[in-house]
């Protein structure tokens, strides 16, 4: 902290393991949830130590210098409901908090969707450094200079490959799917190798029982998601996700929904 109060700008990372398996806790923390009936309460315990290691930090921080502080996690859990994980399209998994804390800025939400891919260019943009990479500074999605309709995401899922000796099923392997999911925080469609697509509302169903890619007055809705991520895939020279949204528009041509 000494080096904080003075000296030249830096950047600083501090990156916690939990709340992660085996999950774990503090037992001043644990003591909340224990016995309550919360599912995984060590996970829960853990968030709320992470939590006072966040606070302890933020009151270090000298009030006379200007800090940018971000705040971000790499992926959700899911606990495998519905055998999905940190490698699935789950909203539980792609759902993450991304807080910024600006000098002299007051707080707000931001509705348009973003990405983790924005933290890069908006610390570049905040410390006035030139950094060409993925995404957009914040600062440009939020006051609506850039046009942000969906934000992708770019997946491998790994499908477990099992043989059957008698009664009993081993995984001797895994499979690499290429999964791309387009993500309008209203609605999202998700594309994966060997698999049906998916297309959620994500408003009338945010628990992602019902698969609607089916339904005939969400073809233009399904179709703008696919030019989103066909967009994508000819900027990023993304080759995965061009033969995936190839494979859809093949697919619907029988249903006639190509309403274009």
């Amino acid at each position: 902290m000494g080096e904080w109060r003075s000296g030249p700008p830096f950047l600083l990372v501090v990156s916690y393991y939990p709340p992660h398996p085996p999950y774990d806790a503090p037992d001043r923390e644990l003591a909340r949830y224990r016995g309550s009936g919360i599912p995984h309460p060590a996970y829960y315990a853990a968030v709320d130590a992470l939590d006072g290691c966040v606070g302890r930090f933020l009151a270090g921080i000298p009030p006379h210098r200007p800090t940018v502080v971000l705040f971000c996690a790499d992926h959700g859990e899911t606990f495998r409901i519905g055998g999905g994980s940190k490698r699935s399209a789950e909203e539980a998994a792609l759902r993450v908090p991304l807080l910024l804390s600006l000098p002299s800025v007051a707080g707000a939400d931001v509705a348009a969707p973003v990405s983790l891919l924005d933290v890069a260019p908006t610390l570049a943009a905040l410390a006035g450094v030139a950094f060409p990479c993925d995404g957009e500074d914040l600062a440009a999605v939020a006051g609506g200079r850039v046009a942000r309709p969906a934000v992708i995401v770019e997946n491998v899922a790994v499908e477990p490959v099992g043989t059957r000796a008698g009664n009993l099923r081993q995984q001797v392997g895994v499979v690499r799917r290429a999964e791309r999911a387009v993500w309008s925080g209203r609605d999202k469609l998700v594309l994966r190798d060997a698999a049906a697509p998916v297309l959620r509302d994500l408003v009338q169903d945010p628990e992602e029982r019902f698969n609607c890619w089916r339904d005939a007055d969400r073809a233009a809705l399904l179709h703008g998601l696919l030019d989103v991520l066909a967009g994508h895939a000819t900027r990023t020279e993304d080759g995965e996700a061009a033969a995936l949204v190839g494979g859809m528009r093949r697919l619907l041509e029988p249903h006639g929904k190509d309403v274009r």
